[in-house]
């Protein structure tokens, strides 16, 4: 397991290959780290190229970011998922998107933003309402945002009128569009690999996910009913009902505590104490 702060001392792509690690056992970091830098050094020869094009003056780094996009979106032709190919999980597994060069833009977001840094730029995931941009800073300008999934660049104001508008808000506030610690976004991503196992049925993995998202929150009262529900399919009734009834007592008057009741009389038909 993996504590906030040990989360947040790595960069979004190491935790995403640690945690593959973690779902996988057959797999090794070591073997994961040379597909990443295998896949730097083919997107490093292809800029190469490119850049020779230019002749002998150094680009600045607005060329280099275009440069990066087309490589990394065209050339080597990273896109986003498509259901007709696979399962959705494996769109959340940096291994195979690596393989594949199609993924969800959580994997996209993270090779995009560790692969960029050999030329000279900051890049940051941002997950934003539902979606991740790439938030790139280039010394002299102001942040600009691209599209994970796309790589298309965001007008700030396209971004403004869809925080106002899914928000209700007049103004942004620019906390909405700062980098995020590694441990939020770890825990945005198994929330949605979470999602995926339980929709596969695959309820061991949704297990290990939501034992490692209440590792980083372990107050969380929300995981831990999601967890209780998790157990109560694999047939631990005892251990579900432990689980329901800690987000009763944090939350007895939430929208979901009489549906949460409800499922605790029929996990244990013998009548018990509900708070």
């Amino acid at each position: 397991m993996f504590t906030e702060d040990e989360m947040n001392t790595r960069s979004f792509l190491n935790a995403l290959i640690e945690l593959k690690v973690f779902f996988d056992e057959t797999k090794s970091k070591r073997r994961l780290s040379l597909s990443v830098n295998r896949l730097n050094v083919q997107i490093n020869n292809l800029l190469s190229e490119l850049e020779s094009e230019y002749g002998p003056t150094p680009l600045g780094s607005i060329d280099k970011l275009a440069l990066f996009l087309n490589v990394f979106y065209h050339q080597v032709a990273f896109e986003g998922i498509n259901l007709k190919h696979t399962k959705f999980s494996n769109f959340l597994d940096v291994d195979f998107v690596i393989k594949n060069k199609i993924g969800h833009d959580f994997v996209l977001s993270a090779l995009f933003c560790a692969l960029i840094k050999d030329q000279g730029i900051i890049a940051k995931p941002i997950f934003l309402l539902g979606q991740i941009l790439i938030r790139v800073e280039i010394l002299g300008t102001p942040p600009l945002y691209i599209d994970a999934q796309s790589g298309e660049e965001l007008p700030y104001r396209d971004i403004e009128l869809m925080i106002k508008s899914q928000e209700n808000v007049d103004d942004v506030d620019v906390s909405f569009l700062e980098p995020q610690e590694t441990t939020y976004l770890v825990l945005v991503y198994l929330g949605v690999l979470k999602s995926a196992f339980i929709f596969e049925d695959s309820l061991e993995l949704a297990l290990k996910a939501s034992n490692l998202m209440i590792s980083l929150t372990p107050d969380d009262p929300f995981l831990r009913r999601d967890r209780g529900m998790i157990l109560a399919r694999l047939g631990c009734p005892q251990a579900a009902v432990n689980e329901f009834n800690f987000y009763l007592e944090k939350c007895p008057n939430d929208a979901m505590s009489e549906i949460t009741k409800a499922q605790i009389s029929a996990i244990l038909p013998e009548p018990i104490a509900l708070h």
